[in-house]
């Protein structure tokens, strides 16, 4: 078996498991040892493929994980960052979040954790705000979430 037939057998089975960056696959392959060029040719053959599509894996990885574990733009962006997703494809992925469905999200977290009499405390608040700062929600929202939950 040539370089090439086994660095592209060693990436479909490190796709099997698990959808995967273009960057997670190269590290994969170079962590086998393989050569630089036999990488290349590997990832452009998966990408035409299709095994290999890092703008279609962050708007899935976005919405599983806005759905499941309410996580806001700037949390999803390190994340994607995170597992080697070019800057212009995270920036876009990101941008399509719509803001209504973001203060939705927010507000049921906060909901959850919490009722509008008890954000009258300033340390209720705090530790909300710090809840929401660490699920990746910028803090013009959070002062929106607050805004309108106390507004009733």
């Amino acid at each position: 078996m040539d370089a090439f037939s086994e660095a592209r057998e060693v990436a479909l089975r490190y796709l099997d498991y698990a959808p995967r960056t273009g960057a997670e696959v190269r590290r994969r392959l170079e962590r086998g040892g393989f050569d630089e060029d036999v990488v290349d040719a590997v990832l452009a053959d998966l990408e035409q493929a299709g095994f290999v599509n890092d703008a279609k894996l962050s708007r899935d990885w976005v919405e599983s994980r806005t759905q499941n574990k309410g996580l806001g733009r700037v949390r999803l962006a390190e994340e994607l960052r995170r597992k080697g997703i070019d800057r212009e494809i995270v920036d876009e992925v990101v941008e399509e979040i719509d803001p209504d469905e973001e203060m939705e999200t927010a507000l049921h977290l906060v909901r959850k954790r919490t009722t509008p009499e008890e954000l009258e405390d300033m340390a209720v608040r705090r530790k909300i705000a710090g809840y929401l700062q660490r699920r990746g929600y910028k803090w013009e929202l959070i002062e929106q979430v607050f805004a309108k939950l106390m507004a009733k």
